[in-house]
């Protein structure tokens, strides 16, 4: 965890918003024992990733998403831990986008226009 948060320090941009100190830690800790108590048979790799990946996803400017999502893949090589999908909430929003003539983006690589 701690390789992570200094190797995004180093390498992502820099945002008066973007928090690797104790306090993160102690999120990512608090996620990841929420998931394993959650899902037990899922191995401590794949639950520290997630909750790692879930925890600092959403804070991350757009071009700093595949930057991080690469060194989360260069720490834990071969493991692939899809997102979670809610499947009737993500069906209504991608057709009310459609309505409306918005573009879905669904993987970070795309870019926008």
């Amino acid at each position: 965890m701690t390789v992570l948060y200094r190797l995004a320090k180093e390498q992502l941009s820099k945002q008066f918003h973007y928090d690797f100190g104790l306090r993160a830690l102690k999120s990512v800790l608090v996620m990841a024992g929420a998931l394993k108590r959650g899902s037990p048979d899922l191995s401590e790799e794949l639950v520290l990733m997630r909750a790692l990946r879930d925890m600092n996803l959403p804070k991350f400017v757009f071009d700093d998403v595949p930057l991080f999502l690469g060194l989360i893949n260069d720490l834990f090589p071969g493991l692939d831990c899809p997102r979670v999908r809610y499947p009737q909430l993500n069906d209504i929003l991608e057709a009310d986008f459609a309505e409306h003539k918005y573009q879905v983006l669904l993987d970070s690589s795309e870019e926008v226009d």
